[in-house]
């Protein structure tokens, strides 16, 4: 394997030949802030905040999509690109309302981390706020049998468009007009029609995509109980994450609450056969099956280490 070395934030850094900076850093534990990008998808370099200084080149640059070369010195935390990377953030957040305690992506949300950790301390901006489809709740449209859209939290990264046309092989979303009016969009507004839609949650990195099998109904600090498994929808064996709402609710108690797909290259990648909404249905009518005939359900208090152990 041919490699090659540079220099990031002082620390040496040697990483397969082909690889990007922002790759790079990644890999060597260096905090860098990203949208657009997903180790699944081809590159965009649309959300701008991955931009960082490299040596003998006048002006920043988008880690995201400059290869490394032997040699490169790089720069992710100097002045110039500490502000230019604040400015970015605070463009982003322009129209994105202020969803946070409601929104499904609450608690795992990059928009949320990235904006604490590189992002403006107050914004200017004081004008209204864009909205497409209404305010609060009711900006979530029906986004397909699994899905539910709200374009005012979209900030364009593109990673729901490109999975569907490269990773699906159905380019079934887009984005509609141009300019501050540009949104995400399908034909006609039918909505995403596709065994891979439940990865488009996970695929979205702030919360405008979700999964109404999900919707309200939990939070991720109420999921402590999540085991690496295999999705047993079909025999594709895809890679999933189950997890499990340990949170005692009056007369349920604790219980499965979603499946996502979990990253691994040796078998299906990033993504996910099944949807996540199918997935959980799917268990839910199996359990109820053997509840039939057992004539007890089983304790899904001891399906987390009955899963790790088989998976």
């Amino acid at each position: 394997m041919e490699t090659v070395s540079l220099t990031i934030d002082g620390r040496q850094v040697t990483v397969e030949k082909g690889k990007t900076v922002l790759q790079a850093a990644i890999e060597a534990g260096i905090s860098v802030p990203y949208y657009c990008f997903h180790p699944g998808l081809a590159v965009d370099g649309s959300c701008r905040v991955c931009i960082v200084k490299i040596e003998k080149m006048p002006k920043l640059q988008t880690s995201c999509s400059t290869l490394c070369t032997q040699g490169m010195v790089v720069t992710t935390r100097d002045s110039e690109t500490t502000a230019a990377r604040a400015g970015v953030l605070e463009f982003l957040l322009v129209n994105h309302p202020l969803d946070c305690p409601v929104c499904d992506k609450g608690g795992e949300c990059p928009l949320q981390d990235f904006s604490y950790s590189f992002g403006p301390a107050e914004s200017r901006m004081d004008f209204p706020r864009r909205v497409f489809d209404g305010e609060g709740v009711k900006a979530d449209v029906d986004f397909g049998p699994t899905l539910m859209l709200n374009r005012n939290r979209c900030i364009l990264c593109t990673r729901c468009v490109r999975f569907m046309r490269e990773i699906d092989g159905d380019a079934q979303i887009s984005i509609a007009d141009r300019g501050n009016g540009s949104e995400i969009a399908t034909f006609r507004e039918e909505g995403v029609h596709s065994l891979l839609s439940g990865n488009l949650m996970d695929v979205c990195p702030v919360g405008a995509i979700t999964t109404k099998e999900y919707r309200f109904k939990s939070r991720p600090w109420d999921n402590p109980g999540v085991v690496d498994t295999i999705c047993t929808m079909c025999s594709k064996g895809c890679n999933t994450s189950a997890w499990q709402k340990a949170k005692p609710e009056w007369a349920k108690g604790s219980r499965l609450i979603r499946m996502t797909p979990r990253l691994n290259p040796r078998s299906t990648g990033t993504g996910c056969a099944t949807s996540g909404g199918s997935t959980i249905t799917g268990l839910k009518a199996r359990r109820d099956y053997v509840a039939q005939w057992c004539g007890r359900p089983p304790d899904w208090n001891r399906w987390p280490g009955m899963m790790s152990a088989r998976g």
